[in-house]
């Protein structure tokens, strides 16, 4: 009777390996397939899409490279891509560095220590949207928090978000605020990987707090400062949110960033052909990053 349950069911001819590989499969097979719909295929549409003139209303026209052609002439493409650029460079840069510097401090003994980091953590449960409410009202001339601060400092009340020169630093401002939260957190999990034993020989020998932090704990946090650097730095050049909520872009086209011209070009001009062709240009952007991190995680696992 076992003999003929083995031939009539084809699980019981399999070995044990091939089951556990078998099981291991259908474990992932969930995954895959949301990650198939809810990714691959819309970027296959995105990209094919983005070969067409298509007005959302209307059937795509094929018009094969005529978008991309027309992105290398757009001055408002291309304003749109330095600003997300250098929103994301100065959110990225001073985070990164910022979150580090806290990270190091909140790692030691503090009175309420574990109440400041929970304060540091709020930003991040906050929808972007309210991010940017709450932006608006700290730089409002007339009765916001920041403008109340220059203005003690004898720096003058300035119109921050209406101000050509000081529109995208207040987003910048805002946006590192948002981040330093998570970005403490990658930090406060990397030394925490870190053994006291390395430290306890380094003062032993003499070691300052510098040269702790120079020698043991900036070497043993390379992957997590990679990681914090392609995560923040693909998040920000995603922005949109705090964008719109607090500057709609202006003033003129001071915070224009690349993806409320997308968002515009597409549902607002109807030209989502022309939307979709920027999209794909920030997509290899975004992926070239990814890549880049790959390979410097790879290089430094292999150390």
């Amino acid at each position: 009777m076992a003999a003929i349950a083995r031939r009539s069911l084809p699980w019981l001819q399999l070995t044990y390996h091939r089951r556990k590989i078998l099981i291991a499969y259908l474990f992932v097979l969930p995954s895959v397939l949301y990650f198939a719909c809810f990714f691959i295929w819309p970027v296959l549409q995105a990209l094919s899409r983005s070969f067409t003139r298509w007005a959302l209303i209307t059937p795509p026209l094929y018009v094969g490279l005529d978008n991309y052609s027309k992105l290398l002439h757009d001055r408002q493409f291309h304003n749109s891509l330095l600003v997300t650029l250098y929103y994301t460079a100065g959110v990225v840069l001073i985070t990164t560095v910022l979150s580090l510097a806290l990270a190091v401090l909140l790692q030691r003994s503090w009175p309420f220590r574990p109440l400041i980091r929970v304060s540091y953590f709020v930003p991040l449960v906050i929808p972007l949207f309210i991010v940017g409410v709450i932006g608006n009202y700290a730089f409002n001339q007339s009765y916001g928090f920041i403008p109340e601060v220059t203005s003690a400092l004898g720096l003058g009340r300035s119109a921050w978000l209406s101000d050509i020169g000081l529109a995208l630093p207040a987003l910048i401002i805002v946006g590192i605020w948002r981040m330093l939260g998570f970005d403490i957190i990658l930090f406060l999990a990397g030394l925490q990987d870190i053994p006291d034993e390395l430290y306890e020989a380094a003062k032993i020998d003499g070691a300052d707090d510098w040269g702790e932090f120079r020698f043991i704990t900036l070497p043993l946090l390379r992957r997590t400062i990679i990681l914090v650097l392609v995560v923040t730095v693909i998040s920000n050049m995603q922005a949109f949110d705090l964008v719109y909520s607090m500057t709609l872009g202006g003033p003129g086209e001071a915070t224009r960033v690349l993806m409320l011209n997308i968002y515009e070009t597409g549902f607002r001009h109807l030209r989502m052909g022309y939307a979709l062709a920027q999209a794909m240009v920030l997509f290899v952007l975004m992926f070239g990053i990814s890549l880049l991190q790959f390979i410097m995680l790879r290089g430094y696992s292999n150390e």
